[in-house]
């Protein structure tokens, strides 16, 4: 089978890819589906995966149970205690 350049779409960023005659024999030959996404956004995801803390955002706060300082990685709510990584651990909830 010969295959052709394309351009496709990825579904992420919408930005315009060029999915080559050599990734789509690579893709068949392996059994791929062709990509959804862009080389930049698979990368970004693949990193994300890896790293899942790695661009959430933090909340610093004062352990309910112990006074220390801590990070959450939610936006704690007042009136609601919130707990260091150990204190929560500890209340087994």
């Amino acid at each position: 089978m010969e295959f052709k350049d394309r351009i496709l779409v990825c579904r992420d960023c919408s930005k315009e890819f060029m999915f080559t005659a050599i990734e789509q024999d690579f893709f068949t030959q392996k059994g791929f589906n062709d990509p959804l996404c862009c080389k930049e956004c698979r990368m970004t995801k693949k990193n994300r995966k890896e790293n899942p803390n790695l661009n959430r955002q933090m909340y610093k706060i004062i352990c309910a149970k112990c006074g220390k300082k801590a990070e959450v990685s939610f936006k704690p709510r007042e009136g609601r205690e919130s707990y260091c990584r150990l204190c929560h651990r500890s209340l087994n909830l």
